[in-house]
């Protein structure tokens, strides 16, 4: 919980990445074939540029954006100059202005393919949050298909049990990869630090070389000071005594 609510925050420069992506050709096909999990794609391809976000938190901000620009469309096509805008309007009308579903058109092929998305976004809500079981999913679909009709739930088919544990196993590869990512962060932090330590051991070290280094050399020195005064006392000493043996022959 900790983990989205952090992640939950978008940036003008973290949704500019996200349009970017949402506009590619290749998304754009996967998501109107109605290829399950497109989002935990875009939320990947996003953890590439470092940006963290998951498919979850994609497909809820594409979708408040998409709602978004459809209220500003709808309005614009009403009001005629009386014309309003945001900062993303023309990203999503180059994006989404052709399509019958915001464009005010008759329904369409493409707006079939928006209630499929809806429906799927939905299911995969379910399978992201794990919160939701088959029978509340059950339900949503037959409520979006015929609202005043209830009906028991089925039976899950081998390939809808397939797809829901190819899901799961996507998301666990999504959180694997942002493990991974976070180890290898921690690695090189501790890298880091260990280099920082060996640094800082090698100037210890050269430090106490170095204090070594000058005691020695002042042990040096004051040898050297005392070895002179001894040579140069020995030498007053003899003077002296030459000396004075030189007054006692003179006097005699």
């Amino acid at each position: 919980m900790e983990f989205n609510k952090k992640y939950d925050r978008w940036t003008d420069d973290e949704v500019q990445a996200l349009l970017s992506i949402f506009a590619e050709d290749e998304i754009q096909r996967e998501l109107e074939t109605a290829i399950r999990n497109e989002y935990l794609k875009i939320s990947s391809r996003l953890c590439e540029l470092g940006i963290v976000h998951t498919g979850k938190q994609c497909r809820e901000k594409l979708k408040k954006l998409k709602q978004d620009y459809k209220k500003l469309k709808d309005h614009n096509n009403r009001s005629g100059s009386d014309r309003c805008t945001n900062k993303w309007f023309d990203h999503l009308d180059a994006l989404l202005g052709h399509r019958p579903a915001f464009s005010g058109a008759a329904v369409t092929k493409d707006s079939a393919i928006a209630l499929l998305e809806t429906i799927l976004e939905s299911e995969d809500q379910s399978v992201e949050d794990e919160m939701i079981g088959p029978n509340d999913l059950l339900a949503t679909e037959t409520s979006v298909f015929s609202p005043a009709i209830t009906s028991s739930p089925r039976p899950m088919s081998p390939a809808e049990t397939h797809t829901r544990r190819g899901k799961r196993k996507r998301d666990c590869d999504f959180l694997d990869a942002l493990r991974d990512m976070d180890d290898a962060n921690r690695a090189a932090l501790q890298l880091g630090q260990e280099q920082r330590d060996k640094y800082m051991q090698l100037l210890l070290e050269s430090q106490a070389e170095e204090r070594e280094m000058r005691r020695q050399e002042l042990a040096f020195l004051q040898s050297e000071a005392e070895e002179s005064r001894r040579q140069q006392r020995d030498f007053q000493d003899g003077f002296l005594s030459v000396l004075g043996q030189f007054a006692q022959s003179f006097k005699k």
